[in-house]
C-alpha cells in the first residue's frame, strides 16, 4: 500500500488507466468505503480488486476476499472467500505483520473487529490443500445453478435483486477471462429474474431500471469485446442505456468506424459523444477517451477544410485533447505536443 495512500483519487486513477496494478488495491478501498471524498461504489472496487488480483496485488486478493466473506454487494460466498484467503496464503506469511495490516486495513473500515482468521476456520482445514481443491472442482461443477433454486414464488424481491446483482459480477468476471458465452449466460438470467420474477414497486422501479440498463450495457461492451456488433446494436439503444452508461457510444462509435460505416454516421456518433462527454457516470479513464475520440475527429477533419476552417478544428480538437490530459491520457499529451510543434498552439 505504501507510497498510494498518500495519492489523491485523480492521481489514483492516472496510474491505474497507465497500467500501475499497485494503485488498483488503494482506489478499490476507496470506492469500497467511500473514502477520500469518493462516493462508496462497490461495483467499481470489484472491479479494480479483480483485476489487481489478476497481478497477484495483495491487497486486491484480500478486498475479494472480504467482499465475498462478508456478502458485500451481492450474496455471501464463503467457498469463494476461501479460494482468495488460500491464495493469500500462499503468497505471504500469516504470521507477518503485513498479512495483518493487509486484513485490518478492511476490518476497520468495515467497522469489525480486529483481524482474527482462526475463530472461523481452524489453521488445519486452511492448510488442506485437498479441500481446496474439492472447493473448486465443485464451484466449477454448480456454475450458475445455484440461481436457478431462486423463485418469484420462494423468495422475496430483496433477495432477488441480490441474485441479480451477484449475477452480473460473475458476467464481468467471465467477460474480463473472454468466457463470452458464459458471462452472456450470466446476463440473461439477471434479465430473466428482474423481468419475470421481481415485483415492481415503487420503491424498488427505480433499482430494478438501473439492473437491467446495467445488464443491457453489459451486453454492449461483450458485444465489442467479442467482435460481435449487431449485439451492440440491439442493446444500446434500451431504456436508460446511454443516459446511464454514456461509455456506449464510445463503444459504438468505435464499431462504427471499424466497419467504415458513412462519414455521416460517424459525425453523428460524434456529436452524440459531444452531448454526453462530461457526463458523470463516466468514470475519469472512459471521460479521458472520449475527449481524445471528439480530439482526433476534428483534428483529422480539419485536413479537408480551407485555412480558416482548418484553423477552427484545429483550436477543437486541441480543446478536446486538453480535457484528455488532464485526466491523463498520454496519447493526448503527445498529440498537444505535435499541434503546439507544427502550429504554435499554447495549452492554455
Amino acid at each position: 500500500m505504501g507510497k498510494y495512500t498518500k495519492l489523491t483519487n485523480d492521481e489514483l486513477e492516472k496510474l491505474v488507466s497507465n497500467g500501475d496494478t499497485g494503485a488498483y488495491g488503494e482506489l478499490g478501498i476507496r470506492n469500497l468505503f467511500g473514502l477520500e471524498g469518493l462516493n462508496q461504489n462497490k461495483q467499481r472496487a470489484y472491479q479494480l480488486f479483480h483485476k489487481g488480483e489478476k497481478n497477484n496485488e495483495l491487497i486486491c486478493i484480500a478486498g475479494l476476499e472480504y467482499m465475498y466473506r462478508n456478502g458485500v454487494f451481492f450474496i455471501a460466498n464463503l467457498e469463494e472467500a476461501e479460494k482468495y484467503e488460500l491464495k493469500i496464503r500462499s503468497l505471504i506469511d500469516v504470521n507477518s505483520n503485513e498479512y495483518y495490516e493487509i486484513k485490518n486495513v478492511f476490518n476497520v473500515n468495515g467497522n469489525t473487529q480486529d483481524y482474527n482468521y482462526e475463530s472461523h476456520k481452524s489453521e488445519n482445514h486452511y492448510n488442506n490443500n485437498q479441500y481446496y481443491e474439492n472447493i473448486i472442482i465443485d464451484n466449477n461443477r454448480k456454475e450458475l445453478n445455484n440461481v436457478n433454486t431462486i423463485s418469484g414464488e420462494s423468495a422475496n424481491n430483496k433477495d432477488l435483486i441480490e441474485k441479480t446483482e451477484y449475477l452480473l459480477l460473475k458476467s464481468e468476471e467471465y467477460r474480463l477471462n473472454e468466457e463470452y458465452e458464459k458471462s452472456i449466460a450470466s446476463i440473461n438470467k439477471a434479465l430473466e429474474i428482474l423481468n419475470r420474477d421481481v415485483y415492481i414497486t415503487e420503491k424498488n422501479e427505480v433499482e430494478v431500471d438501473k439492473l437491467k440498463a446495467e445488464a443491457y450495457y453489459k451486453l454492449v461492451f461483450i458485444g465489442f469485446s467479442n467482435a460481435n456488433y449487431s449485439m451492440i446494436e440491439e442493446n444500446i439503444e434500451k431504456p436508460n442505456v446511454i443516459a446511464l452508461h454514456p461509455y456506449a457510444v464510445y463503444l459504438r462509435t468505435i464499431s462504427h468506424k471499424i466497419q467504415n460505416f458513412d462519414e455521416s454516421i460517424i459525425m453523428e456518433d460524434i456529436n452524440v459523444l459531444i452531448d454526453i462527454c462530461q457526463n458523470p457516470n463516466m468514470n475519469p479513464v472512459e471521460r479521458s477517451n472520449v475527449f481524445l475520440m471528439i480530439g482526433d475527429y476534428y483534428d483529422s477533419a480539419s485536413d479537408k477544410l480551407n485555412k480558416t476552417e482548418k484553423k477552427q478544428f484545429k483550436e477543437e480538437a486541441k480543446k478536446y485533447y486538453i480535457e484528455a490530459e488532464a485526466l491523463g491520457n498520454n496519447i493526448a499529451s503527445e498529440k498537444l505536443k505535435k499541434m503546439k510543434k507544427i502550429f504554435n498552439f499554447s495549452k492554455k
